[in-house]
């Protein structure tokens, strides 16, 4: 596959959880009127997503290093598309949350298995140039998902977006099964439970693998955090609407798409590290605007800026240090791509729950990004001193 082809192929399904969470989003008040609970009880359908996400990044990966990269995709989405009908059809909100976590263990392979894709076709900087142009597309999801959120929760109720959920996904299906071609060999005996482990313990122990990881994880681990943190800031406490809410949260794809745009063109001409360290200045100031919540009162904008910043920064570290974790591992892509994305949404479970968990969210989320932030320059001091 081309780079080209790969980006867009692989954007499209890794897609599959960003765009089950914004659509989502928008969704969540008409959700707890509907099934008569509380806003805390409803906002655990989105922690239970990630947390059936992050259990089945444990698993995808060896999967599919075991019977390859499509069929594995064809039984995980499947599942999803299963547990999107069963979220439309809830009537508790106990019922909502196991389909929402069925619906993160099937999403999960579309990020596990597109940057096992990439890994299995690509190395170095052409990894990396794809997993910028992939990220800058996948920016797309979380841009356009919660205006279509919005107005379909506006127009035709908060059920709906689970319909949206499982065209999308059947669709997914038909992309891998007529454009994308297997790229490894099976080894079915990698289904077996000390072989997971084995794998697993290779890819841990290698600080050239885990301090990337850390690196990436931390910080987008806000992002998630964000997702659950924000509909009800910007909802409750500032007074939108859906529909004003899905188009406000547009400061995250936007400013993610800008530092993907600017990001590539940086990469042609300056180092790995070089990249890094600029998406680092823009994290930095988009911080001190979160810190400065502490002491401001709250406003739409007073919140919406340093999430911009925060993401356009992000653009420049995630794809490239991806790249460097995944790189020296093409004997377990599946196995490493599962691992990192586990990390990520392990701390996003965990600081989403801690944000929920804290009396104010809006103390809550400014202290998540810098906290996070610095957490993630451990991990990129880390990657430089193993090699990275």
């Amino acid at each position: 596959m081309s780079e080209r082809r790969l980006s867009f192929v692989g954007a499209f399904m890794s897609a599959v959880g960003p765009m089950s969470l914004y659509l989502y989003a928008p969704a969540v008040a008409e959700a707890a009127a509907g099934l008569a609970t509380t806003s805390a009880a409803i906002n655990l359908t989105l922690s239970s997503f990630f947390g059936g996400f992050a259990i089945s990044l444990l698993v995808v990966g060896p999967i599919s290093d075991a019977v390859g990269r499509r069929a594995t995709v064809y039984l995980f989405i499947g599942a999803f598309c299963l547990a999107s009908i069963a979220a439309w059809l809830c009537e508790s909100v106990e019922s909502l949350l196991v389909a929402r976590f069925i619906q993160g263990f099937g999403a999960a392979a579309g990020m596990s298995v597109s940057r096992a894709l990439v890994r299995d076709v690509y190395a170095g900087k052409a990894a990396a140039r794809v997993f910028v142009t992939m990220t800058m597309v996948l920016s797309v999801a979380p841009a356009v998902a919660p205006i279509v959120g919005g107005l379909t929760t506006t127009f035709f109720g908060w059920r709906s977006v689970f319909i949206l959920m499982f065209v999308y996904g059947i669709i997914l299906i038909a992309v891998c099964a007529f454009f994308v071609g297997e790229t490894i060999q099976r080894h079915w005996a990698r289904l077996m439970p000390r072989e997971w482990w084995a794998s697993y313990r290779g890819v841990l122990t290698r600080r050239d693998f885990t301090a990337p990881a850390l690196c990436v994880g931390s910080l987008v681990g806000v992002v998630y955090a964000n997702g659950t943190l924000l509909p009800s800031i910007l909802m409750e406490t500032i007074g939108f609407s859906p529909l004003q809410f899905s188009v406000a949260i547009l400061a995250h794809p936007a400013g993610y798409m800008a530092g993907s745009i600017v990001a590539k063109s940086v990469l042609a001409r300056r180092s790995v590290k070089e990249t890094v360290l600029y998406g680092y200045c823009a994290i930095a100031i988009g911080c001190v605007g979160m810190l400065a919540l502490l002491v401001w009162e709250p406003g739409a904008w007073r919140i919406l800026t340093p999430v911009g910043l925060y993401s356009f920064g992000l653009a420049f570290i995630m794809p490239t240090m991806t790249a460097v974790s995944l790189d020296r591992l093409p004997h377990m892509a599946g196995a490493a791509a599962s691992l990192l994305g586990f990390s990520q949404m392990a701390f996003g479970f965990i600081a989403s729950v801690a944000g929920n968990a804290a009396s104010d969210a809006i103390t809550a989320i400014a202290l998540l990004m810098p906290a996070m932030a610095l957490l993630s320059l451990v991990g990129f001091a880390g990657s430089t001193t193993a090699g990275g």
